[in-house]
Parts: structure tokens; sequence; C-alpha cells
């Protein structure tokens, strides 16, 4: 495996890191340029001469627009539109990568393969490959180097490291093949970029206001409660995909009582997803999707939150009465 051309070290909860987590943490949050190795994250790949129209018909991302170099968001509902599984989509030459969160891998390609037995369509788990967030001011112009260019904001580029994706907020998302990784690392070290593990993406991607579904949380939500129809992982234009009606019901007729919300977390060094967010009588105010570790007695999180509670009002995390929950300001609107 990749891992073994660099020494890390894996925390059960946070996954791998090379230096402290707090340490890694505090250069991403100052924009240090980084390079997050990421191991919890899974690929499924999707091949055959109908896998565009699969997908397209699977899942709430357009795909036309990934098979045009576009790198999206997207999901996959149930019939109900509630989100089994969350992902960022690409191509690879002739097949689709979805690059989704480590647990759920599997069961999403046991879920679409349901519903490919009549379409020529084959689905695999791959496991030869590094993903790999390139993080930080400055990052571009090494990434430029590597590369050949700068994939702008939503397009992917390919080279022979691998594929490079801008997915927005100044954050590119590689996808390097083993056998390429020790020589990239190598090469972005001697170009003075720092190697860390998986927490710097997180903590990238909360900060982003963007969420994924981890198995403690598959078929718990429909899109907009995360925010999905506003940072572009939903399309109201591609026509029909499992679940459609409801998510399309609730974006013309209706709107969510929640909303997914950025959360500072205080008094907690770790926290689970599914954690219920409750004010200070104890009532439900909203619910704990993803958290990332900021210092031991802070988290950066995003939770899914009712639309009527106040910015002011002291929330924490159920049942840890000394823990501190306040909503951060969000990088984009909120909007219904």
């Amino acid at each position: 495996m990749w891992q073994s051309f660099q020494t890390f070290q894996e925390h059960p909860v946070w996954g791998l890191h090379r230096r402290s987590l707090a340490e890694e943490a505090a250069d991403q949050q100052a924009g240090t340029p980084l390079a997050a190795c990421i191991s919890t994250l899974e690929l499924i790949r999707v091949g055959g001469a109908d896998a565009e129209t699969f997908l397209q018909g699977q899942t709430t991302c357009d795909f036309r627009e990934i098979a045009q170099g576009g790198v999206r968001l997207g999901a996959h509902c149930n019939a109900k539109g509630r989100v089994q599984a969350s992902f960022y989509a690409v191509k690879q030459q002739d097949d689709f990568l979805l690059l989704l969160p480590k647990g759920q891998g599997e069961p999403t390609r046991a879920a679409l393969a349901k519903y490919a037995m009549f379409s020529k369509v084959s689905l695999t788990l791959e496991t030869a490959w590094l993903p790999l967030a390139l993080l930080g001011s400055g990052i571009d112009a090494t990434t430029a180097k590597l590369w050949g260019s700068a994939p702008a904001e939503g397009a992917c580029v390919s080279a022979d490291c691998g594929l490079l994706a801008n997915t927005g907020n100044g954050m590119l998302l590689a996808l390097v093949p083993a056998d390429k990784a020790a020589a990239l690392l190598q090469s972005l070290q001697d170009a003075g970029i720092s190697l860390a593990g998986d927490n710097p993406w997180w903590l990238a991607q909360l900060s982003a206001g963007i969420a994924q579904i981890l198995p403690q949380q598959s078929e718990a939500w429909i899109p907009q409660e995360f925010n999905y129809d506003l940072v572009n992982g939903v399309s109201f234009k591609k026509g029909c995909y499992k679940g459609q009606e409801i998510v399309a019901r609730i974006h013309y007729r209706g709107q969510t009582k929640v909303r997914a919300r950025v959360l500072e977390i205080q008094g907690v060094a770790s926290a689970e997803p599914g954690t219920r967010i409750v004010n200070d009588a104890g009532q439900n105010t909203g619910t704990l999707l993803q958290a990332a570790f900021v210092n031991e007695h802070t988290l950066l999180g995003l939770g899914v939150i009712k639309t009527d509670i106040s910015e002011s009002e002291p929330l924490r995390l159920e049942p840890n009465e000394s823990s501190r929950v306040r909503l951060a300001p969000m990088p984009y609107a909120i909007t219904n």
C-alpha cells in the first residue's frame, strides 16, 4: 500500500497523521501548503457502455457535466429521497470514479448493483489509488508544474501522475495511482509542501460547509437538509433519478425545516456522528453530521440544525453538559 512510502501514525478517530493532529490542523487553518494523504475515502469504479446513462438515473448530480471533464458532488438516494451515500465524481478515461467516505463503498456498490442488471455496467471497489488533498496558499503553482496545468474550479485534468480535480474553495483533490504515489509525494516534499494525514482534508471540507454522509447517518437526510442543493450537489435540470420526486417537491413546493451549519464545538476531544445537539433546556435542536479535530478541547463540525435556532442560543452536545456548540458563519448563503 502507498502508506508504506512514508511514515504515518493512525488515530482511531481522525485517521492518518505525520505530525501531531493539532500541528496539522493549525497549518490547515493558517493556509500553509499541505498535501493531505487520505485513508478515510474509498473509490468505486463504474464502467461499461451504459455507465453515464446508468449513473444519470441513479444519482443527484449531472453526469453529462462530469463526462465533459468536470468534478461534482453528488448523492445516491433511496426511493424516499433520503441519502444513502454522498461522493465526489470524476471521469477517468471511459470510466467514472466515485470517491466516498470509508465504510460507504461496498454498501453503495451493492445498492447500485440492484439496478444495474439490465445495463451494460460494471461496479467495482478500487484500492490501487491514493486520494490526496492539496491545500493552502500557493498550492496551484506547484500542482501546475506536476500536472502541466491547473484545473479551473469544478474541472478535472489528467496527467501521468493521476487525476487532479478543483473542488472549489481553494481545495484540489488528486487521485494518484499507487505505483506513482511515492515519486509524487517526494516531488511535493522537494517543492516544500508538507505531508499530512486525513484531518486537514476534513477540516477544509467542513469549513467550506460541505458534509459527506458517513455510515452512521446513511438514509437519515434528504440532500437539502445538508445543503447539497446549495453546493452544486443536486441538479434540478437533469431529469429523473431515484428519489428525485421527493427532492424536487421540496425544492419547488416547500422548504426544509433544518439546514447544515458549521459548528465550533468546545469542551470535547471527539464526537460521534449522529450525536444530538440540544439547548440548555435539553430540547433537541439538531444532529451532528461530521466533526474534525482542531485541538484537544475543540472540534470543527457540521450539523443539521433547525432553521429557527438563534445564533446566540447556547447549545451543547448530548449528554455532555460541559460541552458548548456555537453556530459559526457560513461560507455561502442559506436559502430555502
